[in-house]
C-alpha cells in the first residue's frame, strides 16, 4: 500500500513544525514562474521528470496533474500552517492564466456534434465521447466504463473534421452497421 506526504511538496516538518524544505521550495517557485511566462504544465512536469527531481521519495515521474495541484493550491502563499514559498502576486498570475487557458473550448464542427449525439454504445447503451488525436487517432469511447471504443480511421475517418469533405452519410451508415449508432439519422440524411 502506497503512502501519502502528510505536507505539501516544498514543505517538510522539523520538531513538529512545517518549514520549507531547502530542495523542494525552488522546485516549486521554479514551477509557478514557469508557468507564469507561458510554458505550459505538461512541459513543466517533463522537464521536473527528465532532471530526476523526486516528487515524492524516490518517485520521479512527474504529471501535468501534480503540477496543475500545485499551481491552483492557495497555501504556497502562506498561512497560519505553511510558510511562504511564492507571493500572492504570483499565484494570481498563474491562476488567472490557467483560467484563461481553461476557458477556452473548442467549437466542434456540426457532423461532430451529430455523431455525439447519435452514438450509444451496443454493450451499454451508454453515449461516446470523443477523444481527440489520442495518440495522432480520433477515439470515440463509451463513457459507461465498459471499454468499449471506436476509431474513426478504422473506417477511412481521419477525424470528425474530414468528416465535412466526405458523404456524411457513408460514414453514419458504417457507424451503424457497427452497431456504435442505435438511434435514427434519418434527419441528418436530408
Amino acid at each position: 500500500m502506497g503512502s501519502i506526504r502528510n505536507v505539501l511538496y516544498g514543505y517538510s516538518i522539523e520538531k513538529g513544525v512545517i518549514v520549507l524544505n531547502r530542495e523542494e521550495a525552488p522546485i516549486v517557485f521554479e514551477a509557478f514562474n514557469r508557468y507564469c511566462v507561458g510554458e505550459i504544465l505538461k512541459d513543466i512536469a517533463d522537464s521536473f521528470t527528465e532532471r530526476g527531481i523526486a516528487y515524492y521519495r524516490d518517485k520521479t515521474a512527474w504529471t501535468k496533474n501534480i503540477i496543475c495541484r500545485m499551481i491552483e493550491n492557495r497555501n504556497y502563499v502562506g498561512n497560519d500552517k505553511y510558510p511562504p514559498i511564492i507571493s500572492d502576486e504570483i499565484y494570481t498570475i498563474a491562476n488567472q492564466k490557467k483560467q484563461e487557458k481553461g476557458s477556452q473550448k473548442t467549437v466542434l464542427p456540426p457532423i461532430t456534434e451529430h455523431i455525439k449525439n447519435i452514438m450509444l454504445c451496443e454493450c451499454c447503451g451508454s453515449r461516446f465521447r470523443r477523444i481527440n488525436k489520442w495518440r495522432r487517432r480520433e477515439k470515440w469511447k463509451c463513457t459507461g466504463g465498459c471499454k468499449c471504443d471506436t476509431y474513426l480511421d478504422d473506417i477511412g475517418v481521419v477525424s470528425t473534421e474530414s468528416i465535412m469533405e466526405q458523404p456524411p452519410v457513408g460514414i453514419l451508415l458504417e457507424l451503424k452497421r457497427r452497431n456504435c449508432i442505435r438511434q435514427s439519422f434519418d434527419a441528418f440524411q436530408k
